[in-house]
């Protein structure tokens, strides 16, 4: 009984075992059929350092060196792009009777597109600090000083160019076309700026120059110049300030910074024209200002008016 109760169960189970389906072995796959990772960009580390050393006179010296990096969006084009921006920011700290600072800065800039860099521009430039200045992105402004007798000025960048748009004192205008987003810029480049405006032998009685230019760097450069060596001393102490006046609707408008609209009723306006720029001298002197006019985009020499004698006006270029 008990044999033939074993029997019915051994076969039972042998039934069972091969009604089931087989199962499938699992296969490696083949070397060249795996998921390649993708290729990265190799990483960027920042570092800095900050030692004391001394100069010549035995005077401590603060030396700061800070390289960092970080992205940042700028409208290059009619479309924003992705930046890799690597700072390197230099800094020596003189404490003498008064304290005082000199800078360097290198910033080289990449476009970041498929996880790969592509190197822009590299631009270099005498800077404490910067920061970045419009709402396009592509523009910077560096702040300068010098440890020798020299106004601090401060330097307009474009990340397209090596070279400044301006280096002006305290601020700078900006002239917008309304219709086409298009902007202009005046500043004025004092004689006694931490840069200087001009080679030494183009520096005589020299106040400063006047700049009016657009991002690409197309610029027009003005010498302001005085004969008379008390005057001279003061404007070189207190640099003018600029402003630009246009007539609208038969008034005159006076502005740090325009919006170059039309008169009522007019076109567009697509090349800035019909304007003025304005060297005001009311800080320093009982004069006038000198009024200097742009027609077609371009400083008109020949209309520039200058209510004293003891001033002059000279194209640069």
């Amino acid at each position: 009984m008990k044999s033939a109760c074993f029997g019915a169960l051994l076969f039972l189970l042998i039934s069972c075992k091969v009604n089931e389906a087989p199962k499938e072995i699992a296969k490696p796959a083949p070397a060249d059929s795996l998921v390649k990772e993708p290729e990265r960009m190799p990483l960027k580390e920042g570092f800095s350092f900050f030692k004391i050393e001394k100069d010549s006179n035995g005077t401590d010296i603060l030396h700061t060196f800070n390289t960092r990096y970080f992205t940042h969006t700028a409208m290059m084009s009619d479309l924003p792009v992705s930046l890799l921006i690597e700072e390197k920011l230099e800094r020596k700290t003189k404490r003498e009777g008064r304290q005082c600072s000199e800078g360097r800065l290198e910033m080289t800039i990449y476009r970041v597109r498929n996880d790969s860099l592509i190197s822009l521009q590299k631009i270099e430039a005498p800077a404490l600090s910067y920061a970045f200045s419009g709402y396009s992105g592509r523009l910077f402004v560096t702040d300068v000083e010098s440890c020798a007798d020299a106004l601090p000025v401060h330097g307009l960048y474009s990340l397209r160019r090596s070279e400044p748009l301006l280096i002006f004192y305290k601020s700078y205008n900006t002239l917008t076309l309304p219709a086409t987003k298009e902007k202009r810029y005046v500043g004025f480049h004092p004689y006694r700026g931490a840069i200087k405006p001009v080679d030494n032998k183009d520096g005589q009685r020299l106040v400063g120059v006047l700049r009016y230019t657009d991002e690409e760097g197309n610029r027009s450069d003005f010498a302001l110049r005085c004969s008379d060596s008390v005057l001279l001393q003061k404007l070189r102490a207190r640099p003018p300030k600029l402003f630009f006046t246009v007539m609208r609707n038969g008034q005159t408008v006076r502005a740090a910074d325009l919006e170059l609209y039309p008169e009522r009723g007019g076109k567009a306006v697509l090349i800035p024209d019909g304007f003025q720029i304005e060297i005001n001298l009311a800080r320093t002197a009982d004069i006038e200002a000198i009024v200097v006019p742009v027609k077609m985009d371009r400083i008109d020499s020949e209309g520039i008016k200058i209510p004293d004698d003891r001033l002059q006006l000279e194209k640069l270029r």
